[in-house]
């Protein structure tokens, strides 16, 4: 993957609390604070305006590609006419008419910017996991693919580094794992993975797909701690086959022991009866996950490398996930696909 590794290596854009609120109000006209938010490679702020109203300003890494840029600002725009779809950020203009900004910090270095208003919620990462939790998040996700599969761009058509498509160019992240039974059952993971799993993606179905709905994207309703009241960071969105949307939005979900279908079939069965899957594309779920747990040891190990100074918000979900790469490995992945598929094709005969 060419120049996989540029927004990896670039550092966050190095701008304040002070200046984020400085040009919430120069380029949005919007009055207030703003408080830090954790990123991966961007910087978001939540601006605390003083009419009481709340928006999260984002200032993109100056590496990030322009034209995935507007398109990620255009397919947020275009999600508020999607009634169906869960609520999403909607983007603020500028004192212009624009939906994006431009700024250039005091290294020289020229960023975009935008405007988005605040969703209310509780991150799912703070719910514990149940059945109900389950069901609510797979509606959900299906709902915002449904509308999702309305917008195009050629510059969806993207590369990046956590599309699971490419997880085989990471191989040499391994070297940078400490514990050599880790590293061992990556390399064997990503053999099989490579081998068995991604060639089957060929002839799929394709459509723009949100791929990061993992529990800091997803906001629950802060009464029933159940209904999804938001989904966030579009980030990461791309055009590719709709089954690996399920192979990211699984990988966060499992135990780390016991029936990987167990854990997963209540997502995916409420997923499969708002926007049936096919019975190739179940059955490749399983392989998908170990794709994206495949993708979260090896990125966040080599960026802790890179970003020592971040390193703990890394690499928080590292070890869960080479612990549900186990869960799948003992429980044998095709296995898993087969009793997915025959789960969720019997609930629809019925």
């Amino acid at each position: 993957m060419s120049g996989r590794l540029q927004t990896m290596r670039t550092a966050r854009p190095a701008v304040g609390s002070a200046e984020a609120a400085e040009l919430a109000h120069r380029h949005f006209g919007v009055q207030g604070t703003a408080s830090a938010l954790d990123s991966e490679r961007d910087r978001n702020f939540r601006i605390d305006a003083s009419d009481g109203r709340r928006y999260t300003l984002k200032i993109w890494n100056h590496s990030q590609d322009a034209e995935a840029i507007e398109f990620i600002a255009a397919m947020l725009d275009g999600l508020q006419a999607a009634p169906q779809a869960p609520p999403t950020p909607g983007l603020c203009r500028t004192r212009d008419g624009a939906l994006l900004a431009d700024h250039t910090t005091g290294d020289g270095k020229r960023h975009r910017v935008c405007l988005m208003t605040w969703l209310d919620g509780i991150f799912l990462r703070d719910v514990a996991s149940s059945p109900a939790v389950l069901e609510s998040l797979g509606s959900a996700l299906a709902r915002l693919d449904r509308a999702l599969a309305h917008i195009s761009s050629p510059a969806a058509r993207r590369e990046l580094v956590w599309d699971i498509r490419h997880v085989g160019r990471l191989g040499d992240m391994a070297q940078a794992i400490d514990s050599d039974d880790l590293r061992a059952l990556i390399l064997d993971s990503l053999d099989a993975c490579t081998t068995r799993t991604l060639p089957r993606l060929a002839g799929l179905r394709t459509q723009v797909i949100h791929n990061d709905f993992n529990p800091d994207n997803v906001l629950l309703d802060a009464q029933d701690q159940r209904s999804v009241s938001g989904v966030i960071d579009f980030g990461d969105a791309l055009e590719a086959p709709l089954v690996c949307e399920l192979g990211v939005a699984c990988a966060y979900h499992l135990s780390g022991h016991g029936d990987p279908v167990r854990d997963l079939l209540p997502l995916i069965s409420a997923y499969h009866a708002v926007y049936p899957l096919r019975a190739e594309e179940l059955e490749l779920i399983p392989g998908l996950v170990g794709a994206r747990l495949l993708c979260s040891v090896l990125i966040t190990t080599r960026m802790a490398q890179l970003h020592p100074h971040n390193r703990e918000y890394l690499m928080v979900d590292t070890r869960a996930a080479g612990r549900c790469l186990a869960q799948l490995d003992t429980a044998g992945v095709e296995e898993s696909g087969r009793r997915l598929r025959a789960a969720c094709m019997d609930d629809a005969s019925g």
